[in-house]
């Protein structure tokens, strides 16, 4: 600490926001940063601490079990995280000479088996749907793109048209970091697909609405919405009284990664499929 400038705690956090905006991390990281670190520093400033070379390890002990009493377990591990990155960062900046947490250990989180959807509960949700009309259809349409994907819902909802390359037969994906993957699609998605746009078209025609970009459109035919999309799921879960899985997009990716492993796929075509940076994530 020695012969280092003192630094408030508001200063570093202006700073660490800074660097994390120009590495263009998307908004849902950049939010949760500052809901996080915006409860840690009220936390020190409140205790006294106000710069960061006051910042202790026993402070950081503190907080965490603190939280502990009030939060689940992995959202302990995610302030842990969280605050880890933003003092490595005070550090490689050299704004600090010694890392509070470098002497704390990672909280421990129970790992949970993941269930995927059984193949009666894939059959049930498929065929929950009236086909009959445009939004049914879709609706329709968005299930079985998930399962013969993997894509995150995210991901599903930002597809253009125009992404989908049926010539090649593959979907063009912009995932986490504006990350770009490749993703093959079989000759029945590819039917399936090739179905929905001209219905598409058709919908959007005869309401007199503008041609959106999207690949999958609300009833006003625009964008469908991440709520639109939970609300399309918590429907489903409601009116077949689904239990013990998750009725979710996430589950419809562990159900694709499952699906394609117990077909011979191997893990790391399925890493590259899912958009993993790190293989220990997929398996």
């Amino acid at each position: 600490k020695k012969g280092l400038n003192c630094m408030q705690i508001q200063e570093s956090l202006r700073k660490f926001y800074f660097r994390c905006s120009a590495l263009n991390l998307q908004v849902k990281t950049m939010d949760s940063y500052k809901r996080i670190l915006k409860s840690f520093s009220t936390f020190l400033e409140q205790n006294g601490t106000s710069d960061i070379q006051e910042i202790t390890s026993d402070q950081i002990r503190i907080y965490l079990t603190e939280l502990s009493k009030k939060m689940k377990k992995i959202s302990v591990l995610g302030q842990y995280v969280t605050i880890r990155v933003y003092l490595n960062f005070l550090i490689a900046e050299n704004l600090l000479s010694v890392n509070p947490i470098a002497g704390i250990r990672r909280p421990k989180v129970e790992k949970k088996i993941i269930r995927a959807f059984t193949n009666q509960e894939v059959k049930l949700i498929l065929n929950a749907f009236d086909k009959n009309n445009f939004l049914g259809f879709r609706n329709y349409v968005i299930m079985a793109f998930l399962f013969a994907t993997g894509c995150r819902k995210s991901e599903a909802l930002n597809l253009f048209c125009t992404d989908i390359y049926f010539e090649l037969d593959i979907i063009n994906v912009i995932g986490k970091g504006d990350k770009q993957r490749h993703i093959p699609i079989s000759p029945v998605l590819r039917k399936l697909l090739l179905k929905y746009l001209k219905e598409r078209q058709e919908y959007l025609s005869k309401a007199n609405y503008s041609h959106s970009k999207y690949l999958f459109i609300n009833r006003y035919g625009r964008q469908m919405t991440i709520s639109g999309i939970n609300c399309l799921f918590q429907k489903i879960k409601k009116e077949y009284n689904l239990t013990g899985t998750k009725i979710s997009a996430h589950t419809w990716r562990h159900t694709f990664a499952k699906s394609f492993l117990l077909n011979n796929g191997d893990v790391f075509t399925l890493q590259k499929i899912l958009g993993h940076a790190d293989i220990s994530t997929t398996k």
